[in-house]
């Protein structure tokens, strides 16, 4: 589903980035990580939002051991609360 809607996820995603920062500045995994997770928090209503972020996060753990997972968490937050509410 995210290849499909992955205007719409970017678009998303774009919203929660620092002023004057693109998506194509991120490093490709962290991309992906987004949009997965991005995806998931406006399509998945099933899933709680904690699970979805907590998930990506973990995800981003397991590729970065820097400021990455603190990123996507901060994203994706950003991104819930847009698309929950």
């Amino acid at each position: 589903g995210v290849v499909s809607t992955q205007r719409e996820i970017d678009s998303a995603i774009v919203k929660r980035l620092a002023t004057g920062w693109r998506l194509e500045r991120l490093d490709s995994t962290v991309r992906a990580i987004l949009r997965a997770g991005a995806f998931e928090l406006a399509r998945r209503d099933d899933v709680p939002v904690e699970v979805v972020i907590d998930e990506y996060v973990e995800l981003a753990k397991s590729f970065f051991e820097g400021p990455e997972p603190g990123f996507v968490n901060g994203a994706l937050d950003g991104v819930a609360q847009d698309v929950r509410s």
